[in-house]
């Protein structure tokens, strides 16, 4: 069993100071697991699960509406550069750790930057309505988390990670607790949201640091030629644990690319399987949500509450990418041609105009 301290106050959050004061004065309990190979699941056995599940999905009994056809069309064009941006990401990574400089450092933030607003654009399609029974699931026995939490999981402790100010030997990089997959799953949100081991920003937080005066540089990390040598030494601890969330964020990001492939995944399967009056009422029903989450986040970005990227501080970027998307589809013919029918979708495209369009975000 490990026994180790958390961060009295992280600043990054104050919404959350009461709740981290509190267990400041408790020990931290982390299970300690067999440390045994990295077991990556691989794309082929969630393609098994989806096809059982999509055999089960009756004949559509009608075609795609132009609606549900246009909006495919963007979900599938985003995924794909999606998961090409994590791939370009993971490479940047490995070649940072061939050679750990500033200069391949800041490639690789540069290359989390765009991996992550790549993933933070195709939100317009992740708030379709339909849950994949598997993968938008999670369980505590075993330990399973959905993609969502897997991936995005924001905000999080940074001190339960890596060292902070005021804690040098804090975090998973500083304990004995052996870095594989099992492990990082079971630590991922161990008894607190904020507990973060796996996705984006346990990545980000990696490589940035805590702020500028606690920022990372290459002298943090090991080379690959370095690790098999003295494989407990901190640098070496923090290049591992890189190198590892790296590969599970790319593998979660192919499963989810899979399932929105517009002919076999999950997603346009069961979409298409509605009767054309409810595809669109899904697709509207998302609209309306990223719409609305835009206008919040838009204000917490100008009043500077809650950070999603609290590190990088890339959330205007990725708003913007949002704000993209979701035009791309209401300045769509398909969507115009709703919007003369249907009263919902004629009000969200006045309430975008006035919101987006005018550029006031």
């Amino acid at each position: 069993m490990l026994t180790k301290k958390i961060p009295s106050i992280n600043k990054h959050f104050p919404f959350k100071q009461a709740k981290i004061i509190s267990i400041a004065c408790l020990i931290l309990t982390l299970s300690a697991c067999e440390n045994e190979q990295d077991k990556v699941q691989a794309p082929s056995k969630t393609s098994q699960t989806v096809q059982a599940n999509t055999a089960q999905i009756d004949t559509p009994s009608s075609t795609p509406s132009p609606l549900t056809t246009r909006y495919l069309s963007l979900a599938s064009e985003q995924f794909e550069t999606s998961c090409t941006h994590a791939k370009q990401l993971q490479t940047s990574i490995q070649l940072f750790l061939s050679k750990p400089n500033e200069k391949t450092l800041d490639n690789t933030k540069q290359q989390w930057l765009t991996s992550h607003n790549s993933y933070a654009a195709s939100k317009l399609f992740r708030m379709l309505n339909i849950k994949h029974p598997e993968l938008d699931h999670s369980q505590i026995d075993p330990v399973k988390h959905s993609l969502a939490i897997r991936i995005d999981q924001s905000p999080l402790l940074a001190g339960y990670l890596d060292a902070v100010e005021g804690y040098p030997q804090s975090g998973y990089v500083f304990s004995p607790l052996p870095i594989n997959e099992e492990t990082l799953n079971k630590e991922h949100q161990f008894s607190d949201t904020l507990y973060v081991t796996l996705g984006f920003h346990a990545l980000e937080f990696l490589l940035w640091g805590e702020n500028s005066e606690q920022a990372r540089n290459s002298t943090d990390y090991a080379a690959l030629t370095e690790l098999d040598k003295n494989p407990e030494l901190v640098q070496a601890r923090r290049s591992q644990l890189l190198l590892l969330i790296t590969k599970l964020l790319t593998n979660d990001l192919k499963k989810q690319c899979y399932e929105w492939q517009q002919t076999k995944g999950y997603y346009p399967s069961r979409l298409v399987a509605q009767p054309e009056e409810k595809q669109n009422e899904y697709i509207v029903a998302a609209a309306e949500q990223l719409l609305s989450d835009i206008q919040i986040n838009s204000a917490q970005i100008k009043n500077k509450i809650e950070p999603h990227s609290a590190f990088a501080h890339s959330d205007q970027q990725d708003l913007q990418a949002q704000i993209k998307i979701l035009k791309s589809l209401l300045e769509s013919k398909e969507w115009k041609e709703l919007s003369k029918k249907q009263e919902r979708a004629k009000i969200i495209t006045t309430s975008a105009k006035a919101l987006l369009l005018q550029g006031k975000t």
